[in-house]
């Protein structure tokens, strides 16, 4: 329970901090890392711990114990697809996105109104071209 909280808590984080620096508002950055990571922790965590949960000893196995961390490993090297697919699947239709946490009105250094600096918006279009 307490893992689980720990990453939602830095999943969460590690997303606010680069979209705070790009110039987002702290409730807009919160409304960006809500959307763009919240489906993502859960399958990982889904996955990770469902894994782990099937491993035999792998619940009791200590801190020093390699079943504890090769469990772990495994679990999240599963996850990741699933994750990844439903990121893509999230960003592809613009639910990830920093354009869905906003209603400001366009200027000339925010052309669609979304109150996003010129580097946010070169950051989620950089993404969204790579297929992140």
């Amino acid at each position: 329970m307490v893992a689980t909280v720990l990453a939602f808590f830095f999943g969460y984080l590690l997303t606010l901090w680069p979209v705070l620096r790009a110039g987002l508002s702290l409730l807009q950055a919160t409304g960006v890392a809500l959307a763009a990571d919240t489906v993502s922790i859960v399958i990982m965590e889904a996955v990770d711990n469902g894994f782990v949960a099937v491993v035999p000893g792998a619940l009791n196995a200590g801190l020093g114990d390699a079943k504890f961390w090769w469990s772990i490993v495994i679990g999240f090297v599963i996850a990741f697809g699933p994750a990844w697919a439903a990121n893509r699947w999230l960003i592809a239709r613009g639910k990830a996105t920093p354009s869905r946490t906003s209603t400001t009105r366009a200027t000339s250094t925010d052309p669609k109104g979304k109150g996003l600096t010129p580097a946010l918006w070169d950051y989620v279009a950089r993404a969204t071209r790579l297929g992140v």
